[in-house]
């Protein structure tokens, strides 16, 4: 069975089965745009929470904040993602499609068990379930 690996932990990485992919897209997760090209989610909107700094913009619920193509991105291990790349954009989470069954390899990076620091990074192709954009196609 395959599995989906959601993060990586300080001890091991937190999976899921496949079945379970249709739980919504999360970040990191790949898009397959109507191009054919792929970008990724970035952030899922849950609005702004305690303590984010005035300023900081968050994706509305409902809605995510996404990478055009699938650039650099870093799996931090609570789960979520920094991504060097662009352009982003922000959509309705309604616009985007789980493509059930399909795991699709994707490419991140962590630090090595060096530590961190120049040349110490990881380069890690992860399962995760392919979601399809839906939506208007003037982005």
């Amino acid at each position: 069975m395959t599995r989906i690996i959601e993060t990586l932990g300080h001890n091991a990485p937190l999976v899921t089965t496949a079945v379970t992919t249709s739980r919504g897209p999360k970040a990191g997760d790949p898009i397959r745009w109507p191009s054919g090209e792929y970008g990724r989610v970035d952030q899922v909107g849950i609005g702004k929470p305690s303590g984010a700094r005035l300023g900081d913009e968050w994706p509305a619920e409902g809605h995510v904040h996404v990478c055009d193509q699938l650039g650099s991105a870093h799996l931090h291990h609570t789960g979520t993602v920094s991504i060097s790349g662009g352009p982003f954009r922000v959509i309705p989470i309604t616009h985007l499609e789980w493509v059930g069954g399909v795991i699709h390899p994707t490419p991140f990076w962590s630090w090595s068990e060096l530590g961190q620091g120049a040349g110490r990074g990881a380069d890690l192709w992860l399962p995760r379930p392919l979601f399809t954009y839906t939506g208007p196609l003037d982005l």
